[in-house]
Formats: C-alpha cells, structure tokens, sequence
C-alpha cells in the first residue's frame, strides 16, 4: 500500500514539474518571463521533481534512490546553466542580445570597448559603491549588479562538488571556478553582449567561493549529504537466512 501511495505522490510531483519545466521553456523562447519569473518556475518545477524522486526512491532497493537522486542533480544543473546563459548572452531585460554580431561593425566594437569593457580591477565595484552615497544610480541598478553578480554563480559551489568529486578541494574549486567566469565573460565580449568586465569575475568567483565556504561547514555538510542522498546505502542490506 505504501509503495503505491509513493508511487501516485511521485507522478504528481513529476507532473507537476514537467508542467513547471514547459512553462520556463516557454517563457525563456518567447521572452514572455520576467528574470524573476524564470527564476521562480524554475525553483517550483526543481522542487517538485525532487519530491517526486524522493517518493520514487523509497519504493526502488539502493543504488538506484542514490542515482536517482545524481541523475535530478544533473537535471537541475542543466536547468540552471540555461537560466544562466539566458541571463548573460540574450535576456532583452539585461540588455543582452547575442546576435548583435550578425550586424557587426568597427564602429560597433569600438564603442563596445570604450564602454562596455573593464580590465581594472574594483574600477566597476567602486563605482558603484559610491553610486550608493552619492545617489547618482538607482538602487535597484546598484542591488542588481553588485548583489546579483555574486549571487549569480554561487549555486557551482553546490553542483560541481556534488557532482564531480574530484572539485570538492579548494584548489580545483577556485581555479575551476574563474576559468567558468571568463569564459561567460569571453563570450560577453565575442557576441558583444553585455559587458566584459573583470569586476564581474571576482564578484562571480568571490560568490561562488562564499558559498563553497559555507558548504565546509560540518553541520552544513552533512545536510547536503542527506539532501543529495550520497550518505545513502550503494548496495541493498543482506538478510540473514533463517
């Protein structure tokens, strides 16, 4: 009885999500979601399909709750790298538009990089830290760029360690992490979208780091372990005959 009740739960949650996941496809092509929006479905559907693997899983004999659960990582991941490359290279709600080298032009790149490149480190951030005592932007421009930037990459600090092992240590972390960043920032600056930026780097690198900090933590630790399901059991328990 239990087995069929976590059965029907789980295609519920699947449903559920299938229904989450269509509408952000939908809103990212069409452009009809706003930045929250997107965020938003995304984080319901991803809920939903967890829960749903969740009761899948209490109704499969180990390994398979524990790939179940790697496999909705994976998912997950591939979801956020699409929000990610949406918010980046074509989101209209950023100013990004990738195809702008379609109607490429000297003039085109050389105002591109007189205001839309930075290799000065902090040059960007002090700016905008003075912007808030000065007044001279609006908070909302400020919050957005400043809060955003090292918001933005945090969520590798989660899905890299627990899905490649072999990143969990700082030293492949952090060097992992800033090749990530410049290449979405290389590719800011091929597709002329957005801004290169070398500010952006280290509030990228600096979030995603912060992060993957917390993540040590040994009580936070174990938390994401119950979470990803990887202190789950990798063979069936065997019986004792009788």
């Amino acid at each position: 009885m239990k087995t069929a009740v976590y059965r029907v739960c789980a295609l519920v949650c699947y449903l559920l999500s299938g229904a989450a996941f269509a509408c952000f496809v939908y809103g990212s092509l069409a452009l009809s979601l706003s930045p929250i929006g997107k965020v938003g479905v995304l984080c319901v559907g991803c809920l939903c399909f967890y829960l749903g693997s969740l009761a899948l899983g209490r109704t499969l004999l180990p390994p398979w709750p524990r790939r179940l659960a790697v496999f909705s990582l994976a998912l997950f991941f591939i979801l956020y790298l699409w929000l990610l490359l949406s918010f980046t290279l074509f989101d209209v709600f950023f100013g990004r538009s990738a195809l702008r080298p379609i109607g490429w032009s000297g003039e085109a790149f050389t105002r591109y990089l007189q205001t839309s490149l930075n290799l000065l480190p902090f040059r960007t951030i002090g700016e905008f830290v003075l912007a808030i005592f000065t007044g001279d932007l609006p908070p909302r421009v400020i919050l957005t760029n400043l809060l955003g930037n090292l918001c933005a990459m945090m969520p590798f600090a989660f899905f890299l360690p627990a899905l490649f092992p072999r990143l969990r240590s700082w030293r492949r972390f952090i060097p992992a992490m800033v090749l990530i960043v410049a290449g979405i920032e290389l590719s800011q600056f091929l597709l002329l979208t957005g801004s290169c930026d070398i500010d952006d780097i280290i509030l990228n690198a600096g979030g995603a780091c912060l992060l993957f900090a917390l993540l040590q933590w040994a009580p936070v630790k174990r938390w994401v372990q119950k979470l990803t399901l990887e202190d789950a059991p990798a063979l069936p328990a065997r019986r004792d005959r009788p």
